[in-house]
C-alpha cells in the first residue's frame, strides 16, 4: 500500500485502557493487523512494528486511542482506497503488545518474539544487533505460515 497522508494522534494512555479494549484491539489486531518486523535504515538491527490496514476507517479511529497515527493509500491491487492505524515507538508497542497479549489467540507467538526484541534493543547486551535480526526472521516465519484451522465450536456463546 502506497502511504499518501499520514496524521500524527497524541494517543490515550495504556494505562487508561480497559480489559474489554484491550480484548478488542487484540482481536483487530489478530485478524486485521500485524506485528511485523522492521529494519533500521542500514539494516543492522531489527524493531517490531504493529499496525491494522483495512477498508473501513471506523475501527481504526478506535485504535488511534492508543497513539500512533492514522493514514490513508490505494491498494497495491485494486486501486481502491485503505486506511491503515501503525506505530513502531518502541514503548507504545511494548505497551500495546504487554496489554493485548493474553487475548490474543493468532498472534501470541508473535508478541512475545516482539517483546523480546524490545528487550534487546533496551538492555543492548553483547549480540544484541544480530539477536534481533535472528527474531525478524522467527516472526517473519510465523507471518508467512497459514491460518490455523479453527474449529468454530471453540467460539460458542451458547
Amino acid at each position: 500500500m502506497r502511504k499518501i497522508q499520514r496524521v500524527v494522534i497524541a494517543g490515550k494512555s495504556t494505562e487508561e485502557i480497559t480489559e474489554e479494549e484491550a480484548k478488542l484491539l487484540a482481536l483487530l489486531i489478530d485478524t486485521e493487523g500485524s506485528i511485523s518486523p522492521a529494519l533500521d535504515n542500514k539494516k543492522r538491527y531489527a524493531y517490531p512494528h504493529i499496525g491494522v490496514h483495512m477498508r473501513s476507517v471506523i475501527p481504526l479511529v478506535y485504535a488511534k486511542k492508543w497513539g500512533g497515527y492514522i493514514g490513508k493509500g490505494r491498494d497495491r491491487d485494486t486501486g481502491r482506497l485503505a486506511y491503515y492505524w501503525e506505530t513502531s515507538k518502541q514503548e507504545l508497542v511494548r505497551s500495546i503488545l504487554l496489554k493485548i497479549k493474553p487475548y490474543l489467540m493468532l498472534k501470541k507467538r508473535q508478541a512475545e518474539l516482539a517483546l523480546e526484541m524490545l528487550d534487546l534493543l533496551n538492555c543492548k547486551p553483547e549480540g544484541w544487533r544480530e539477536k534481533t535480526l535472528e527474531l525478524r526472521n522467527k516472526i517473519r516465519e510465523l507471518n508467512d505460515t497459514q491460518a490455523p484451522d479453527v474449529d468454530l465450536k471453540d467460539f460458542a456463546t451458547h
